[in-house]
């Protein structure tokens, strides 16, 4: 992977909070680190993008699509694994494909809580619910709901207030 020997022994930059929050808010972030502390700190993008298609889809990796597989891949290569890179816990050789974890991931393990294979809950199905959709691997956090919440305040009518203005434009164009 890294050719610089100092890169993972050199002391390790401390998160704050608000930047492991800001990691670990995406489900994919957290998948691709876990997978990379399974797999001995090193793995290849393809070799990332397969497991968590195939984890997100719940399905094994020889079953999974093109289109699955990209997916998950572009979102890696593009968002997930730069911003990972940029705080300093995996080395990324964006042109080789390779990932490697360093020690400042250290830090989010205890958030990486390995699940076991009885462990489905609610809110992994929530967290990753949004990365179904091909456009979700943008920076915002994709555990919004699909559907926005009523709003509980009553809506006025729009036809009401389109037919005043209507009457409104009428009467002033008549005189």
């Amino acid at each position: 992977m890294s050719t610089d020997t100092d890169s993972n022994t050199a002391e390790s930059y401390t998160l704050s909070k608000d930047e492991m929050f800001e990691l670990l808010k995406n489900r994919r972030r957290r998948d691709a680190l876990r997978y990379l502390l399974e797999a001995d700190g090193e793995s290849t993008l393809s070799d990332l993008a397969e497991r968590i298609a195939a984890k997100e889809n719940d399905i094994e990796i020889r079953e999974l699509s093109s289109a699955q597989r990209k997916r998950v891949y572009i979102g890696l290569y593009q968002c997930h694994l730069p911003k990972l890179a940029d705080a300093g816990v995996v080395d990324f050789e964006k042109h080789r494909g390779d990932v490697e974890r360093l020690d400042a991931a250290d830090q989010l393990d205890p958030y990486l809580d390995v699940p076991t294979s009885e462990d489905t809950s609610e809110t992994d199905a929530a967290d990753t619910a949004g990365d179904t959709d091909p456009g979700a691997d943008a920076e915002h956090d994709e555990r919004s709901p699909a559907t926005p919440s009523p709003d509980p305040r009553p809506r006025r009518s729009r036809v009401r207030s389109t037919t005043a203005t209507t009457s409104r434009l009428t009467d002033s164009s008549r005189a």
